[in-house]
């Protein structure tokens, strides 16, 4: 059997932001929000080499890049940093929320992310693995229509006010209300 030389592949990064396939639609979703909820995520972080490329990006939440970036990335970054090692990494959709990967409004819903230590001759740690999924819900967004429309609307349940507060709280704030009700007077 022949011996192969790893070699690394250090891809260059281009300083334009590409358009992945159904970045336009994502463009009309965060018009319809009136604000950025859908950016371009990187599949291969770029801090790893990963390039502003089309086949490098996906129409994903900004929600989901927050879950990539705090599961999977910042971990894998300080792991080839302070290690120094040459890792395996591979990001794959396994589900889509409309039709397949080549429709227009088809964002990520699961993203597997695989990644560890690459070892001599191609081959990867295997026990050292790390996989994880990162799910893409699709989020709910109140308009200014609908929101003025919550704010006016006459309850007569004490309870369903109290609701009423917390959900334009969350409007006002970005905030989730898993968020919100961590909140001290140091936070």
């Amino acid at each position: 059997m022949k011996k192969q030389k790893l070699k690394q592949i250090v891809v260059s990064q281009d300083t334009g932001s590409a358009n992945p396939l159904g970045w336009e639609h994502a463009q009309d979703l965060n018009e319809q929000f009136g604000g950025t909820v859908y950016i371009r995520g990187h599949m291969l972080n770029d801090n790893l080499h990963g390039p502003n490329s089309n086949w490098n990006l996906k129409p994903i939440s900004q929600r989901m890049n927050r879950e990539m970036d705090q599961k999977i990335e910042n971990n894998a970054v300080r792991e080839h940093k302070e290690k120094h090692k040459m890792l395996y990494y591979r990001a794959t959709v396994k589900e889509y929320h409309k039709g397949d990967r080549n429709s227009t409004g088809a964002f990520p819903k699961i993203l597997k992310v695989e990644w560890g230590h690459l070892l001599k001759e191609g081959k990867f740690d295997e026990k050292g693995i790390k996989i994880t999924n990162v799910t893409n819900d699709y989020i709910n967004y109140y308009n200014d229509k609908e929101i003025e429309l919550i704010q006016n609307l006459t309850l007569r349940n004490p309870a369903l006010n109290n609701a009423r507060k917390w959900t334009l709280i969350e409007c006002y704030t970005d905030q989730r209300d898993n968020d919100l009700v961590h909140l001290t007077e140091k936070k």
